[in-house]
């Protein structure tokens, strides 16, 4: 897809500008065939994108079989050979390390023999800290410190070289503009375009090892990001109904701890956290009434169960996939109204929840009598297997289990 962007990118630029496609290979050909279209400062500001200078397509050495097809820039090559595509953390660790020392070698021979000493010499200056802050990243720390690499890079200082801001970047604490004015003759080029040139395939190739340093961030948070999504599903799929007041209650209780904000600008970052509890208002369902001679779900007396106010909560599994709610319980007070024999009753008591959905509730009513409540899936994993074993036993048509043990007769 990046080679088809690039394409159709080079494509239409050469429609409209009359730039060669090769233009990014700098050759001495490709470069008089850009001048001769343009300034010195629009080539200048075309070929600066990272998909030109510092690219490892555009610019890395190209072969097919034994045969060289194009040399490459020497750097660039140096810089592929340096970061290879590994997943292993301590690899790449190593390979950050060498990547780095490499770019800060060549920027420091270029300020003895480029025409912007000072740009180079803060430029040296910058890779050089970074290296130091990342060799006191050990393997073993890596793990630990991986989510402050892209930090510590900066890697928006890195990618950010645009026509607007001249190009700005800050190098050793100064300012400095890699897009400013470089040529007036539009025949030749001078030494600053070439210096400005070279400083931007760096700062390019800096902001390809952020990004290749923090590839185990990266990993990290897509992993988190695909565990939080599936919460969510189990949060809707799976955690107790809410209704829509709820649902607004507790929305407006997800503080800082799930929705985290910039202390600074007030600003939420990111996306809020899945909660691990929830609170319940005013919450009715359907319910059944116990009673002791019932023998399967019919039997029970349907009940109308109010939760006037509770709470339930759940703790998100370790593993496998860290998305299953485990230690699910709960409590809230209820009001059930039943229909009796005696009339219609209304009665009041504590309800638990436990499990996968399943809630009990005790309840008294006026006249002193004591109630025991079961939602519909606590009686039907109860009451479904009863009926199961009664259901055998007639079909066996033995009134025991001691003469089912003797008896030769089974059901289909």
């Amino acid at each position: 897809m990046r080679t088809v962007i690039r394409l159709l990118f080079f494509i239409s630029t050469a429609v409209l500008f009359g730039i060669p496609a090769y233009a990014c290979d700098m050759g001495e050909q490709a470069l008089k065939e850009l001048i001769s279209v343009s300034t010195y400062d629009d080539a200048l500001a075309r070929i600066s994108d990272p998909a030109c200078l510092g690219d490892r397509e555009a610019e890395g050495k190209k072969a097919q079989g034994d045969k060289v097809i194009r040399e490459g820039n020497p750097l660039v090559n140096r810089f592929n050979d340096l970061t290879p595509d590994t997943k292993e953390v301590t690899s790449r660790a190593t390979a950050v390390t060498s990547a780095l020392k490499a770019l800060a070698d060549y920027t420091e021979k270029e300020i003895s023999i480029n025409s912007q000493p000072s740009t180079w010499r803060a430029l040296t200056r910058d890779i050089q800290n970074m290296n130091t802050q990342w060799s006191a990243i050990t393997p073993d720390k890596s793990t630990q410190t991986v989510e402050n690499i892209a930090a510590e890079f900066k890697v928006n200082k890195w990618e950010h070289i645009t026509k607007a801001d001249g190009g700005e970047i800050v190098l050793d604490g100064q300012k400095f503009y890699l897009l400013a004015k470089t040529c007036e003759d539009k025949k030749q080029p001078c030494p600053a375009f070439e210096s400005q040139r070279d400083l931007i395939r760096v700062v390019n190739l800096m902001a390809q090892l952020a990004r290749y340093a923090s590839y185990d961030s990266l990993a990290k948070h897509l992993h988190e990001a695909e565990v939080e999504l599936q919460r969510w599903e189990t949060y809707r799929s799976k955690g107790q109904h809410q209704y829509i007041w709820e649902l607004w209650l507790n929305g407006q209780n997800m503080g800082e701890d799930l929705c985290p904000k910039d202390k600074g600008t007030g600003i939420q970052r990111g996306f809020c956290a899945v909660p691990t509890s929830q609170w319940i208002v005013l919450h009715p369902e359907a319910g059944l009434r116990w009673s002791h001679s019932a023998q399967q779900s019919g039997d029970l007396k349907p009940a109308l169960i109010v939760e006037l106010f509770g709470k339930y909560s759940w703790e998100w599994d370790a593993a496998p996939n860290q998305s299953s709610m485990t230690n699910r319980l709960g409590a809230s007070l209820v009001a059930a109204y039943t229909n009796e024999p005696s009339g219609n009753k209304w009665s009041y008591g504590p309800m638990f929840h436990f499990g996968d959905g399943y809630n009990v509730a005790f309840t008294r009513s006026g006249s002193g009598t004591w109630g025991l409540l079961l939602n519909l899936n606590i009686a039907d994993r109860y009451f479904g297997g009863t009926q199961k074993i009664d259901s055998y036993l007639k079909c066996l048509n033995k009134p025991n289990f001691g003469q089912l043990l003797q008896g030769q007769n089974f059901c289909n």
